[in-house]
């Protein structure tokens, strides 16, 4: 559980898809800020979750993640960078996996804590 997380994340269209499953820790209902990056750090979209309830949870794909405006400003149907998850002032737990086209393959990936 931290104040922010890191994970790589991956994103081909018809193919390779990153899903993201998060809990707020916290007795007390917390703002989630969501930046997707590209691999050279350089943030390409972002979003958030005004209230996300006390001992929440969450899960969706990182295409599900960011609107229709953001797929469309970037080219993330073929895509790989990582998604940095800060909770100011709260605390958040995640499981990140990404799952291919291809029935029964899957692959989890590390979530790691920011600093």
């Amino acid at each position: 559980m931290a104040a922010g997380l890191i994970i790589p994340v991956r994103r081909k269209t018809g193919g390779i898809n990153t899903g993201v499953a998060l809990i707020n820790a916290g007795d007390s209902a917390v703002a989630l800020e969501f930046s997707l990056r590209n691999e050279a750090g350089g943030e390409v979209a972002s979003t958030s979750i005004e209230d996300f309830p006390a001992h929440g949870h969450t899960a969706t794909f990182i295409d599900q993640l960011f609107d229709e405006e953001s797929w469309d400003e970037a080219p993330l149907n073929d895509f790989r960078g990582s998604l940095v998850v800060k909770a100011p002032g709260g605390s958040v737990a995640a499981t990140a996996l990404e799952l291919d086209a291809a029935a029964g393959k899957f692959t989890t990936l590390p979530v790691t804590p920011l600093q």
